[in-house]
């Protein structure tokens, strides 16, 4: 075991030190910069919508998607969480695309390391014959500073299986920064206002430059209730020649 977190925590610096590396980019308007945080017996659900804007890439142009996900602890550090994913295209009617299937592990906890860091093994089942179903391995790691601010950084490794498969491993970077306000409020108990870059570096061995990618700055808003309802609005932009135009999101959830 002692190992494996060595082995871990160097994965964890080499890849933060290929980000400084690398260049950002853009991400689809429902992903985040995900936590490795898990809590025996929560229950959670949440909803994501996000709307695509893109008027040199007609596919992606008014392109709405939405997810669906229940999460369950099954203990202090797996979880398992089942999504739905649907989309929307132009005056096409909303189509049920994918089924996530992720296994989250927590490894770090900041009460004993100083900081909280696992890792998610995620299957995509695609829902067309067209196309690929998705493999992935993710690296969450975070930690608080300054009291109210926190810095998440995500390393997202993905691999395209079945016969309609690309060869290659698709690299992705999340980093976002973080501050929370305590609220006094009879509804309200935490307000977090967030500054996110998304990295989809496509494949690792055809990364290309700059202006070849889809670079994102995103701004979001969550806010927490007092009865463990999370809102959250989000609005990115592009910030390269092939990056979407902007980027908004919008979602709710609740812990049980």
């Amino acid at each position: 075991m002692v190992n494996f977190l060595k082995i871990f925590a160097f994965i964890v610096v080499f890849s933060k030190t290929l980000f400084l590396l690398s260049v950002s980019n853009a991400a689809s308007p429902i992903s985040q910069v995900g936590g490795s945080d898990i809590e025996e017996g929560e229950l959670s659900i949440e909803s994501r919508f996000g709307l695509q804007n893109d008027k040199r890439q007609n596919d992606y142009d008014n392109y709405f998607q939405m997810r669906h996900h229940i999460d369950y602890g099954f203990s202090d550090w797996y979880a398992f969480r089942s999504i739905a994913f649907f989309d929307k295209k132009d005056d096409k009617n909303t189509k049920y695309h994918e089924t996530g299937l992720e296994n989250r592990f927590q490894i770090f906890r900041s009460k004993k390391n100083g900081w909280d860091g696992g890792f998610r093994l995620n299957y995509y089942l695609n829902n067309s014959k067209k196309n690929a179903n998705k493999a992935r391995f993710s690296i969450l790691s975070s930690f608080s500073f300054w009291q109210f601010f926190e810095f998440r950084n995500n390393i997202i490794f993905d691999k395209e299986t079945g016969s309609k498969s690309n060869g290659g491993i698709y690299l992705t970077i999340r980093n976002q920064i973080s501050h929370k306000l305590y609220i006094d409020s009879d509804y309200v108990k935490i307000n977090t206002l967030s500054l996110a870059i998304f990295s989809d570096l496509n494949k690792m061995n055809k990364i290309g430059t700059y202006d070849e990618q889809e670079h994102e700055v995103r701004l979001i808003n969550v806010i927490k209730l007092k009865n463990d309802l999370n809102l959250s609005l989000g609005y990115g932009v592009g910030i390269s020649r092939s990056s979407s135009d902007r980027n908004i999101s919008l979602s709710a959830g609740k812990d049980f």
